[in-house]
């Protein structure tokens, strides 16, 4: 293992052809109770498009341009668990990320990688997961009560999200 590592992501042992163990990194958060197909991705894309449409919205003040912002982070969604077969948070931060380096983000006071940030803020509280205070998106979206309004909901078995 590298130096300071190890502390960064569980570890699985794997054994080598030689018998020997080596060292598989794994996915720190993967993304348990949202779907990667049909109507239940649908419904989490349309929960991160409307959050974060509306996190922009009441953050700063309504533009159109909210809503194309919202419109890619949705389509981004579930272009990277269908067709990049993402499972893990951060890949999919990572790869909303880059989707939105390539939108114009039009008159936004935010950048790309600010709504990435948000929609894995949004993500951790669809899955009913515990965020940190500082999660503008989700405290702004569900009015500070990301256990309840933020959870699954339609696209993971649990109540309404705070886009719906």
């Amino acid at each position: 293992a590298v130096a300071g590592v190890s502390g960064l992501a569980p570890l699985s042992p794997r054994l080598h052809r030689h018998g020997r163990r080596s060292v598989a990194l794994r996915s720190g958060v993967e993304l348990e109770g949202l779907s990667s197909e049909g109507d239940a991705l649908e419904a989490d894309a349309e929960f991160l498009a409307g959050a974060i449409q509306s996190y922009l919205d009441q953050e700063w003040c309504v533009q159109d341009c909210h809503v194309a912002i919202g419109q890619a982070v949705g389509a981004g969604y579930i272009e990277a668990r269908t067709s990049k077969q993402l499972d893990d948070l951060t890949s999919v931060m990572m790869y909303l990320g880059e989707v939105m380096e390539k939108t114009d983000m039009g008159d936004a006071f935010v950048g790309p990688w600010d709504v990435a940030n948000a929609c894995s803020d949004l993500l951790m509280a669809r899955m009913g997961r515990e965020t940190c205070d500082c999660a503008d998106a989700v405290s702004i979206v569900d009015g500070g009560d990301a256990g309840d309004g933020a959870a699954v909901g339609e696209g993971g078995g649990g109540g309404g999200g705070a886009g719906q």
